[in-house]
């Protein structure tokens, strides 16, 4: 029985507090990923709108999608109106896949470039949809309220990414 590939197994290469000024975090190497893990949401910002959306994900850890007002990250592509972590993946011109982890709190967000571009890019999203839904469970547990059980349908927001327009940040 083959074990199933999962999305994190995808970054090869983890750097925890990355001096940003001397290592890239772009994966020049085919069948390889780079995650950087605990930036600045600034960092992210400044790759964020140069590539194209795929898919992205709302993550509840201190509220529940009914305590959100949703509809103002669509107004404004303003991700922190989410008051919540927000996943996203997106593939730039070059064909590398981009994963962004904004978290709320702004100082421990990661961004990772894969560079597998013999995978399809539904293979990539269905790992990312599946991780999403893996992390979004263990983050409600956690973070929220450890006496009930996740439900995806309220805990999981899947965002629309083709009607983020403008500059996202």
């Amino acid at each position: 029985m083959q074990n199933k590939q999962k999305f994190m197994d995808l970054f090869t290469e983890h750097y925890e507090f990355p001096n940003l000024a001397d290592v890239s975090v772009i994966s020049k190497d085919e069948n390889t990923g780079i995650l950087f893990e605990y930036v600045p949401n600034s960092y992210l910002k400044g790759y964020v709108n140069s590539v194209k959306l795929i898919a992205g994900y709302g993550v509840t850890r201190y509220t529940s999608i009914a305590d959100k007002n949703i509809d103002l990250i669509y107004i404004n592509s303003n991700i922190s109106d989410y008051d919540d972590d927000v996943v996203l993946l997106a593939k730039s011109d070059e064909g590398l896949y981009y994963f962004f982890y904004f978290d709320c709190d702004v100082s421990d967000c990661m961004i990772g470039t894969l560079n597998y571009k013999n995978m399809k890019q539904e293979e990539v999203v269905s790992l990312f949809d599946e991780w999403a839904k893996e992390h979004n469970k263990y983050m409600f547990t956690r973070y929220t309220r450890e006496n009930e059980k996740p439900d995806d349908t309220n805990t999981l927001f899947k965002i629309d990414v083709k009607r983020l327009k403008g500059w996202i940040s």
